[in-house]
Parts: C-alpha cells; structure tokens; sequence
C-alpha cells in the first residue's frame, strides 16, 4: 500500500497501527505528530489506529 510520509510516497508491505509504523520508521512516539487523511491524531489512540489503504 502507499502512503505519503512527509510530503513523500512510502510503499508499505503490510497494514500497520500507527505505533509499529511510527517504530518501524525507528522515530520516537512521544515526539512525532501524526496526521491520518487531514486529521491530527492523539497518541492515546496509536495503538489502536490502523494505517491501511483504506484510512
């Protein structure tokens, strides 16, 4: 699936939450900040939010 990561195309190999995303990437949970389709997501619900071709 791809997705855009700063502005970039990504292809990602498999549907990830947003938490292994964000540590497949090896960056820091606590200080990045995620947006999903225009939307500014909280870091209480990475765990539970999937990145998948259909977000």
């Amino acid at each position: 699936m791809e997705i855009t990561l700063n502005g970039e195309k990504e292809t990602l190999d498999q549907e990830y939450s947003v938490t292994g995303l964000v540590k497949k990437l090896e960056l820091s949970p606590e200080i990045v900040t995620v947006s999903l389709n225009g939307t500014i997501l909280s870091r209480e619900i990475f765990d539970n939010t999937l990145v998948n071709s259909f977000s």
